[in-house]
């Protein structure tokens, strides 16, 4: 005997239900992270069987990022780039070491703690300079994607006064000194690993740079300073 209308449809939005169900479930579920034994403060989820970790968290564990356009590149921790060379060596240095990128050379002079009134925290003085034959030129014109001071336990602190360096147009030849302040509101008992400059030109700033016959002479223009050691 051929089943009831109504009955046919119950199962079937029954069904529906369940299916929909299902999903959500499977995109709800979730994983805490540890970097090197670290517990990390964002999760992991899972989304039609599918793994995502938070690009944070990448960095965290030393995976360099750059985006140009609509592409996003990731590199690992020591991978080599064509003939061997080691990509992270050309713009990865100690403090008092100067680091060039094609377009700018910059330097960490030092690290120190402060405290202010009820505050503490760091302060890092820095020199950006123009290492090209155009005038006028700032970070905020040519990639600047952001200004970290980073932790071996993943966490991030950024400066209260990036603007003194990244805004500033410098002519060719010239630089500024800036001291980089960073506040740890957050009671971090740590101390600070690496500073990272992060230049990261999409698509249009490559296009002004060649329109005055610029360019980043390195994969990763980003600069990445070492806290622990000197030069």
């Amino acid at each position: 005997m051929k089943k009831p209308f109504f009955s046919r449809v119950t199962k079937i939005l029954f069904a529906g239900t369940f299916v929909c169900g299902a999903i959500v479930l499977a995109q709800a579920v979730s994983y805490n992270l540890s970097i090197n034994s670290k517990a990390f403060s964002s999760k992991a989820i899972v989304v039609k069987g599918e793994t995502y970790i938070p690009l944070k968290a990448l960095q965290a564990a030393g995976v360099r990022s750059s985006t140009m356009g609509n592409n996003l590149t990731l590199t690992l921790p020591n991978s080599t780039g064509a003939g061997g060379a080691v990509q992270a060596a050309a713009l990865e240095g100690c403090i008092g070491q100067w680091l060039f990128n094609g377009i700018w050379r910059f330097k960490v002079n030092a690290i120190k703690t402060f405290t202010e009134n009820d505050r503490t925290g760091w302060d890092i003085p820095v020199e950006l300079r123009n290492g090209t034959k155009s005038n006028n030129i700032a970070p905020a014109g040519t990639g600047y994607n952001g200004l970290t001071l980073n932790f071996a336990d993943g966490n991030v602190i950024t400066p209260y006064n990036p603007n003194d360096i990244t805004d500033a147009g410098i002519n060719q030849g010239q630089g500024v000194v800036v001291t980089l302040r960073f506040y740890n509101d957050q009671k971090l008992e740590a101390e600070p690993q690496k500073l990272i400059f992060f230049l990261q030109p999409k698509s249009e700033t490559v296009l002004f740079l060649r329109s005055l016959n610029l360019a980043y002479t390195v994969p990763d223009a980003s600069f990445r300073i070492r806290l622990n050691c000197n030069k």
